[in-house]
């Protein structure tokens, strides 16, 4: 059974393979002339504005919070991890190597 599915894979697989790709198409010369320096500065000013009003937005703070909250979680979990993996009298040791990697990455 596992061997016929492999082969229906490996068949669908090579059909996939042959066939053909559309060809992407350049793009069209546009007729219209250069933007002036003008309607560059406006954009970059109506950018700049944009950019400031996300940087105020409460998306940054809820951002910041989830990343607090991962670095709180991941802790614990990394240390029983790795715990787990070392020998009985090196559990407290890698624990706390967790712990220690934990709070030079939240300085960081």
């Amino acid at each position: 059974m596992k061997h016929a599915v492999l082969c229906c894979w490996f068949a669908i697989g090579l059909f996939l393979l042959a066939l053909p790709l559309p060809a992407q198409q350049a793009p069209a010369a546009s007729a219209a002339s250069p933007q002036t320096s003008k309607e560059v500065s406006d954009k970059l000013a109506q950018l700049d504005q944009r950019v400031t009003a996300a940087q105020a937005a409460g998306d940054n703070a809820w951002m910041l919070t989830s990343a607090a909250l991962v670095l709180m979680m991941t802790g614990p979990g990394l240390a029983l991890f790795y715990g787990g993996l070392v020998r009985r009298k090196n559990t407290l040791a890698m624990m706390m190597q967790s712990f220690a990697m934990m709070g030079l990455i939240g300085v960081l």
